[in-house]
């Protein structure tokens, strides 16, 4: 569902690191190979699961730094109903359906995939250190 292109990874020169980061399923959004900001991104998304799986919420939404593209998400049981949006004219939204446990497993994965390439290559950032903090937070709320 979450796309991250570890390849595509840059450090920021005073900012957070850039990147591919979209969602597909059956439906590709942004657009493949969408370059944004995908440790902020992926934080944001890992704290909204977290907070739909804790029962603290039952919808939320992240958007995408870059562009007008947001992600709306709607637990409904197990069900989890994802809207993309774009307020750009002329771009069409989708919707998915999801279990939340499958999409939290696939955004842990992502998280795990991401800090590790950050390790790697000696990134250090307040931005990878709450990607951290959310990591942890999601694990400890799941089975």
């Amino acid at each position: 569902m979450l796309h991250i292109d570890l390849s595509s990874l840059e450090a920021g020169a005073r900012g957070p690191a850039t990147g591919g980061i979209w969602f597909e399923d059956g439906y590709t959004f942004p657009e493949a190979g969408w370059s944004d900001f995908p440790i902020v991104v992926l934080t944001w998304w890992i704290d909204l699961l977290a907070r739909l799986a804790s029962g603290q919420t039952n919808r939320g939404e992240i958007s995408f730094m870059d562009g007008p593209y947001r992600v709306h998400a709607t637990l409904t049981g197990e069900s989890l109903q994802l809207e993309f949006v774009s307020e750009n004219p002329g771009v069409s939204g989708a919707s998915s359906t999801t279990t939340l446990d499958h999409t939290l497993d696939e955004a842990i994965g992502a998280a795990r995939a991401l800090l590790e390439e950050c390790r790697r290559r000696g990134w250090t950032s307040d931005d990878i250190e709450d990607l951290q903090r959310s990591l942890n937070l999601a694990q400890s709320r799941t089975p």
